[in-house]
């Protein structure tokens, strides 16, 4: 839905999703973390493989959110058309 929302919504809207976005999956990723210490699972297990896979996933797209509402933000910031 992303890819969409520069044609339907206004930059402030999509700045608003990205700062969600990230916030949102940072919160996960801490959430995860914290449930992974308290695991009782062996180390290579394919549940806490999955979940590492998990922790890696969000974190990567919450690095990404960041990024790209830089990009946005500097796109649209006032003056820089």
């Amino acid at each position: 839905r992303f890819a969409f929302m520069g044609r339907h919504l206004g930059p402030d809207a999509v700045d608003r999703f990205l700062a969600s976005l990230e916030e949102a999956c940072t919160a996960y990723v801490k959430e995860l973390r914290a449930w992974t210490r308290q695991a009782a699972q062996p180390p290579a297990s394919t549940g806490r493989l999955a979940l590492e896979h998990g922790i890696a996933a969000y974190g990567a797209t919450a690095q990404w959110a960041r990024r790209a509402r830089a990009k946005w933000r500097k796109a649209h910031a006032p003056g820089s058309r």
